[in-house]
Order: C-alpha cells, then structure tokens, then sequence
C-alpha cells in the first residue's frame, strides 16, 4: 500500500518537522530577492531613514554630506547649499550656523567667513561688511561700528602691520586711504 505525503508527515516526529521547517524557510531567504528601497532580514523590509536600499537586498548608511529622510529610500540624497551632514546615516542636514557658510552641495562641514565678512544661519557666501562696520576675527554673525573718528567701506581684503593687532585694522586703513 502506497502512503500519501501527509501520511507520512504526520508519522514524523517534531524534531524532524522543525528541521524540514528551518531547512525551507533557510532556502527561501536565499532566493528572495528584494525590490529597490528593502534590504533582506529574514523578510524583506523598507529601508531605513538614514539608509538607501539600491536593491540586491543590501541595506547601506548615507555618507557623511548626504540623508535619508523616508522609509524605503533608493539613495541618499546630497545636503543643499548652506547646510551640511558630519554623519553617517543622517536623517537630515543642518543648517551652517551664523558666521560659517556652504557654497556646495553634499558638505560635510561649514567654512568660517573671514575677517571683514559676515553671515546669518544657513548662508551659502559670507557677506562683506557694509560702509562704517568691520569685522575683526573669522566667524563673525555680525559687523561692528567703527570707532569715532574711522570709517570704512566695504573691502575685500585686509592688510596686518607686524606691530598692529587686527582690532580696527579694517577701519584703520581706510582712515589712511580717506587722510591721504
């Protein structure tokens, strides 16, 4: 007498049966093939924020200068002008602080403004000091007034005399330029 599948699976015993499982499930997580935006962890899953998923059922971190904001990215994408990502899977950039700028896509970091310029939070290009303000140190947020009796105008450069400090120099060379 011939028996049927089922009659011999149910004169296995549990140990047997749990094997044959694990023996299946094993073989199926081998040939499962993941759509873009999932990578493979016993199932397919979305990928991530932070992460992008290309496909071939990896899961991989954005780089430092790009993010991931939503689940089941296909890449990351690079941070805009004036923002920047120091991390490894960010979720997001930030923007550069007051004094610091990013004039390119995917930064890492921001650049101080020099001496003579400014910036607000998220600049892309430092500003140059207007007519009657300065700015002494790098990273300045903000120009200040020049002393009584200088002024200035706007400059794109600045020029140190080995016995001066950089207080008032902007101010200072061009009260030379006006008395001459």
């Amino acid at each position: 007498s011939t028996q049927s599948t089922w009659d011999l699976f149910l004169e296995m015993n549990s140990f047997t049966v749990f094997f044959l499982l694990i023996l299946l499930s094993c073989t199926f997580a081998q040939t499962l093939n993941c759509t873009a935006g999932q990578y493979l962890n016993s199932t397919c899953i979305g990928c991530e924020m932070g992460y992008h998923c290309p496909g071939n059922n990896t899961k991989i971190p954005c780089l430092p200068g790009t993010y991931s904001s939503t689940v089941g990215s296909v890449m990351c994408i690079p941070c805009m002008l004036g923002t920047y990502a120091d991390q490894i899977a960010a979720v997001s950039c930030n923007n550069c602080i007051a004094g610091t700028y990013s004039s390119t896509a995917g930064a890492i970091m921001c650049n101080m403004c020099p001496i003579g310029f400014f910036s607000t939070s998220g600049a892309v290009a430092c500003t140059s000091c207007p007519a009657g303000r300065y700015s002494n140190t790098t990273g300045a947020s903000s120009c200040l007034s020049c002393p009584a009796g200088t002024w200035s105008n706007p400059v794109s450069y600045t020029h140190l005399r080995a016995h001066e400090t950089s207080l008032h120099l902007v101010c200072r060379l061009l009260l030379e330029k006006k008395n001459t």
